[in-house]
């Protein structure tokens, strides 16, 4: 199984905000202890780094976004993908949400599922919803 990760989560565990980076990492924890194979896009990776970079730059740490890197296989953003996303009121989620499609990728943790309801082929939930799921 492979789980897709938002910009958002990402942010979370690159520069530890608060009241959302322990779920993020207990997420991360359960699902590579579940054999579970964590990706996202270039685009992605790009806007985390610097969102993170110039908005918390307290924060950042390098060491966390190596490490981020090594936590992550990436995804191909094919061109039909960027070309159909701007059918979308958001470029960026679309761009994602339409490569995780070509990929046949279907769960995608973001704090921003309701981003996502124009895709009903994916599973768009927050790291604390996939933690309850697999406690149950």
């Amino acid at each position: 199984m492979r789980i897709a990760v938002d910009t958002d989560v990402l942010l979370d565990l690159l520069v530890l905000r608060a009241g959302h980076v322990e779920p993020a990492l207990r997420a991360v924890h359960a699902a590579q202890s579940q054999g579970v194979e964590l990706v996202t896009t270039a685009c992605v990776l790009q806007n985390a780094y610097f969102v993170g970079q110039r908005h918390y730059a307290e924060y950042w740490s390098l060491e966390r976004w190596l490490d981020l890197l090594d936590s992550v296989e990436l995804i191909g953003v094919p061109k039909a993908a960027l070309e159909r996303a701007v059918d979308y009121t958001d470029y960026e989620d679309a761009v994602l949400a339409l490569s995780m499609q070509h990929a046949a990728v279907r769960m995608l943790w973001t704090r921003n599922a309701k981003d996502f309801k124009e895709f009903a082929s994916i599973t768009a939930l927050s790291p604390e919803a996939y933690l309850a799921g697999t406690s149950s």
